[in-house]
């Protein structure tokens, strides 16, 4: 996947930014892993075009969840053997705070992700800072 970094000058600082925020892209994916429905047998979708990053995950959100519940920091693990298999091995910190971390990547930037779910799939922020 690309990550362009571009490089702007305050005066004598050089200020780096890529692309998109690495930890947003790093949560973005453990999400889609750790969330997907299994039972289905296609895989992850990582979408890579020239103006966002879009990653899908099969089997949307579970019974009784809405897309704002998730931002509440609510987390209903499809897998939750999985789920405690990434925080033993700490690639995740607690569960119900990837989307709201992904959004504070976001935070300081002019764009933010978008979401989108459906009954059989979820597509989390798109991590593009381009786009709204």
């Amino acid at each position: 996947m690309s990550n362009n970094l571009a490089a702007t000058f305050s005066g004598l600082d050089r200020i780096e930014q890529y692309d998109y925020p690495e930890e947003a892209l790093r949560e973005a994916m453990l999400n889609a892993i750790i969330h997907r429905d299994y039972a289905f047998s296609g895989s992850v979708i990582v979408n890579i075009y020239d103006d966002r990053v879009e990653f899908v995950s099969l089997g949307g959100l579970m019974p009784g969840l809405r897309t704002e519940d998730l931002f509440l920091g609510v987390s209903q693990p499809r897998n939750e053997k999985l789920a405690n298999v990434f925080y033993r091995l700490r690639h995740i910190e607690a569960y119900g705070t990837g989307l709201r971390r992904i959004m504070q990547y976001y935070e300081d930037l002019p764009v933010k992700p978008s979401i989108e779910a459906t009954h059989n799939a979820f597509m989390p922020p798109c991590n593009c800072s381009r786009c709204g």
